[in-house]
C-alpha cells in the first residue's frame, strides 16, 4: 500500500493589517428649505391678494366692492372704533415703529446668542410675524389703490368728463358768488362780527340729515358719519400740511387740533365723511363735501362749503380765461372781463368779511374799520422745532406731489370739473 501523505489544509494567512486611515469629519448636511405651514399660508395669502388685484382692475368689480361691501363694513368698524377717544391707527403705527426697532435689536443680539435654540426660535417667530404684517400692509395698499383708481367717477359708470368753456366757468362762479352774498347776510356772528363755529357734535348731527338727502342718488351715503377724533401728533399734521384724514382699516376720521377752529371745519368734516363712505378720490371727496354742506339748513355749515371752493374756483376761472398762456390776474383785459361778467360782492365790507372768514383771522377786518383789534382766544398749540417742522413740511410737499401725480385729474382741484359736469 503506497504510503499516503496526509496534508492538512490550513487557512490562508490574513494579510497584514494596514494602519487605519484617520477619520474624516462628516461633511455638513445641506439645509434644505422646507415648505412649512407658515410658508404655505404666506404663499396662499400673496396669491389671494394677487387675484384680488387682478379682479379690481375691472371697473364693475371695484364698483361692486365700493357700493355694496365697503359701506356696511365701514359702518360696522366705525361703530366699534368711533367711541374710543384715541386715534387707534396712530397708536398702532407708533407700536409698529417700536416693534421694528426691537426686532432689529433682537437680530443684533443673535450674533452673540445664536447658540441658544430657544432664542433663535423666538427671533424666527418675530421675523415671520413682521413678514406677514409687511405682506398685508403692502398688499392692502395695492388693493386700495386699485379700487380707488379703477372705480367709476362719483360712482356713476356712465360718467364722462366734458369740455367746458369760459362761459361755463363764469356761470358757476356767478352761481357761487350769488349764494355767498346771501350767506354773508344770514350767517351767525358774534358781537365782533366773527363767524360762530359749529361744534363737532352739531356738524355730525347735521351731516346725518344731509347725507339722507344724497343717499337716494348715491347709495354709499346710507351710513352715518363717525365721531371725529383729534390727532395725537397734531403738530406733525400741521407741519405736514394735513388738516384731517380718514384711514382704513380702522375707519377713523382724525383732525389736527388746530383745524377745529377754522371756518371751513364743517366742509372738511364732510370731505372726510365722503372718504369714509368709499369716495376715496380727492376730487370726489371735495365734490361731495360741498354737496353735503350745500344741502344743510344751517347757513354757517352751507357757508363753510362755499368758502372751501373759493381757491379752486378762482384757479379754474383763471385757467379758463388765459388757457395755455401764463396767468396774470392784473391783466387789463382779464380785470375788465371780471368787472363786466362776474357777480361781485355787494359791498366792500362784505368782501373784507369773506376774506377774514376764509383766513380765520379777523385782524385785517378790524384794522380796515379802524377798530381795536379783538384777538380770539385759542388754545396754546404745541409746535414742532423749526428744523423738524421744515423736514416734515418738505415730506408733506413730496407726499402731495406724489399724490397729484397718481390721481392726475382726480386731484383736489378736480372738484370744479365735477361741479361743471354733474351739478350745473
Amino acid at each position: 500500500m503506497p504510503d499516503s501523505v496526509l496534508t492538512e489544509e490550513r487557512p490562508a494567512e490574513a494579510p497584514a493589517a494596514e494602519p487605519a486611515a484617520p477619520e474624516q469629519p462628516e461633511a455638513p448636511k445641506k439645509r434644505r428649505f422646507r415648505l412649512t405651514l407658515f410658508w404655505i399660508f404666506l404663499i396662499c395669502l400673496i396669491v389671494v391678494m394677487a387675484l384680488l388685484l387682478a379682479v379690481y382692475q375691472s371697473r364693475a368689480a371695484s364698483d361692486f366692492f365700493l357700493n355694496k361691501i365697503h359701506p356696511p363694513v365701514a359702518d360696522f368698524i366705525g361703530r366699534i372704533t368711533g367711541p374710543i377717544p384715541l386715534p387707534i391707527c396712530e397708536i398702532a403705527d407708533g407700536l409698529a415703529v417700536m416693534a421694528g426697532g426691537a426686532l432689529l435689536f433682537c437680530l443684533f443680539l443673535l450674533i452673540f446668542l445664536r447658540k441658544y435654540k430657544g432664542y433663535r426660535c423666538f427671533v424666527g417667530i418675530c421675523c415671520k410675524a413682521a413678514l406677514t404684517i409687511a405682506v398685508v400692509y403692502f398688499g392692502g395698499s395695492l388693493l386700495f389703490d386699485a379700487r380707488m383708481l379703477n372705480s367709476s367717477v362719483i360712482g356713476k359708470p356712465d360718467y364722462q368728463a366734458k369740455e367746458h368753456t369760459l362761459e361755463d366757468v363764469t356761470a358757476l362762479w356767478n352761481r357761487w358768488q350769488t349764494e355767498v352774498n346771501t350767506l354773508l347776510r344770514t350767517v351767525d356772528r358774534d358781537e365782533n362780527h366773527h363767524l360762530i363755529h359749529r361744534t363737532e357734535d352739531e356738524i355730525r348731527a347735521d351731516l346725518v340729515k344731509t347725507r339722507q338727502k344724497l343717499s337716494a342718488e348715491f347709495g354709499r351715503f346710507s351710513i352715518d358719519p363717525p365721531q371725529e377724533k383729534t390727532s395725537l401728533v397734531s403738530p406733525v399734521l400741521d407741519s405736514f400740511g394735513i388738516a384731517a384724514y380718514t384711514i382704513s382699516p380702522t375707519m377713523e376720521i382724525v383732525f389736527s387740533d388746530r383745524y377745529e377752529y377754522k371756518p371751513t371745519f364743517a366742509s372738511v368734516y364732510a370731505h372726510e365723511f365722503s372718504h369714509y363712505t368709499g369716495f376715496w378720490r380727492e376730487d370726489e371727496a371735495n365734490y361731495f363735501g360741498f354737496r353735503l354742506c350745500d344741502l344743510s339748513d344751517d347757513p354757517n355749515i352751507r357757508y363753510a362749503g362755499y368758502l372751501d371752493l373759493y381757491h379752486d374756483l378762482g384757479n379754474a376761472l383763471n385757467s379758463a380765461y388765459f388757457g395755455d398762456e401764463p396767468v396774470d390776474v392784473e391783466d387789463e383785459g382779464y380785470t375788465r372781463y371780471c368787472e363786466e361778467h362776474l357777480v361781485q360782492f355787494e359791498d366792500q365790507e362784505q368782501c373784507y368779511l369773506f376774506i377774514c372768514d376764509l383766513r380765520g383771522n379777523y385782524k385785517l377786518y378790524h384794522e380796515l374799520r379802524d377798530e381795536e383789534v379783538v384777538v380770539d382766544e385759542k388754545p396754546d398749540f404745541i409746535s414742532l422745532p423749526d428744523s423738524a417742522a421744515e423736514y416734515v413740511s418738505d415730506k408733506g410737499d413730496e407726499h402731495f406731489s406724489d399724490l397729484q401725480e397718481k390721481l392726475g385729474s382726480h386731484y383736489y382741484d378736480g372738484v370744479i370739473q365735477l361741479l361743471l359736469d354733474d351739478y350745473m
